[in-house]
């Protein structure tokens, strides 16, 4: 899509957007602030600085610290990293991790995932120029992907990261169902990776991710979508048989009842040391949108969609993760606000439930994003089709040519 279409494209979801934020109820958001000691209990440590100096919402040459913000932003037309001072203290920062070895310096595992999956976002965002904004900083390129490679884990120590959504389920800090009497309580459903459980993994065309759009934008992860209706699995089955039987010929998809759930769980993907790229059982998050209604008319409106579904979702809070605590998980309040990463073309601060609420408008299977044609899968596909996705993407290619570059 040319530069142009997805600036008018943004335009209207956000603006879509804007109309519904007075559907969700405000509550305060956790304050944004630096994260000062992840990785060290002296703020000044090399490897806190070049974190902080990445997690940013960045406009222009000015930055903001996202302490729980998921994914850091460096907006395509910003000069952020991409020119002095930002890209020289960038440069000076990694200069210093590489010369002195501080990879070293840090050993535990889940801590050396956590630093590359920024160091990552942060590539990718910078290895992206559109004509007009400012020109790829090469040189920085080359020094995250030493840094880059400094820190990657084994194979072994990647497959051995823990199971954070367990951790989460097991610390019982969310309910583990959508309750009607509390409609905007975030809730983890403990049986969602069940095979055999009430919640039936989709899939599309054998190598094609299911949630395409998510996959484009943020390529470092593996996107999964969960149907449940309610009855669990056998309905829920049923219903795809059905759906998956109707002529294409036909206007409106079967209808699936009221009650009904889709989940779209985000994991996190990483870079073993050899340059092989491995799904990591890592949650980044999970987002949750139950359908109180389900007209036989499908209208795409982003106010329809707030009266008809309950949006939900967890976040990770690397913070959280780091220390043990919920398995690294948060739930997003109704009113909090944050830097839109989807779809995003300039900066603007959105609701962030009602976000959600630009896309996933229409009736019944409509409102998924996904198409209306989908089958059950099992998650090793899925994750291998995202793995194959992020090969043939460009920014791929050029971390690994100077990953080739980089020495020890």
């Amino acid at each position: 899509m040319s530069r142009p279409a997805r600036a008018l494209q943004n335009l209207s979801y956000y603006a879509l957007v804007f109309l519904v934020f007075s559907s969700f109820p405000t509550r305060q958001a956790p304050e944004k602030q630096a994260v000062s000691g992840l990785f060290d209990a002296d703020r000044e440590n090399i490897w806190n600085q070049i974190y902080n100096s990445f997690h940013v919402r960045a406009v222009s040459h000015e930055s903001r610290f996202a302490k729980d913000d998921l994914d850091s932003v460096v907006w395509p037309d910003s000069d952020y990293l991409r020119s002095s001072p930002s890209q020289k203290r960038a440069e000076r920062l990694l200069d210093e991790f590489l010369s002195t070895h501080a990879e070293n310096q840090v050993q535990d595992p889940l801590h050396r995932a956590i630093f590359q999956r920024e160091l990552w976002a942060a590539f990718d965002q910078l290895s992206t120029s559109w004509p007009g904004s400012p020109p790829r900083p090469q040189g920085l390129l080359l020094k995250l992907a030493q840094v880059i490679r400094r820190v990657a884990l084994t194979q072994q120590q990647i497959e051995a990261l823990p199971d954070n959504y367990d951790a989460a389920a097991a610390s019982k800090t969310f309910p583990t169902a959508y309750d009607q009497e509390q409609p905007y309580k975030s809730f983890l459903p403990h049986d969602l990776l069940d095979d055999k459980g009430p919640w039936v993994a989709l899939g599309k065309t054998a190598g094609v991710p299911i949630a395409q759009q998510h996959e484009d934008e943020f390529s470092r992860s593996i996107f999964l979508v969960f149907l449940r209706l309610p009855g669990g699995r056998q309905p829920t089955l049923s219903y795809l048989r059905r759906l998956n039987a109707q002529p294409k010929s036909v206007d409106q998809p079967v209808r699936f009842p009221v009650g009904t759930e889709v989940a779209l769980l985000r994991r996190m993907m990483m870079i073993d040391r050899l340059g092989h790229l491995w799904a990591t059982p890592l949650t980044e998050s999970l987002q949750i949108r139950v359908y109180r209604e389900v007209p036989e008319t499908s209208v795409r409106s982003a106010d329809h969609a707030a009266r008809e579904q309950h949006f939900f979702e967890i976040l990770l809070s690397p913070e959280l993760l780091l220390k043990n605590s919920n398995g690294g998980l948060r739930g997003v309040a109704p009113g909090e606000k944050q830097f839109a990463a989807f779809r995003m073309i300039f900066p603007v601060e959105v609701v962030t439930l009602a976000a959600c609420a630009g896309c996933h408008s229409g009736s019944g299977v409509r409102s998924f994003g996904i198409g209306s044609r989908f089958r059950e899968s099992v998650l090793p596909s899925e994750s291998d089709a995202a793995i194959r996705a992020k090969l043939r993407r460009s920014d791929w290619t050029l971390l690994k040519s100077l990953w080739s570059e980089a020495r020890d």
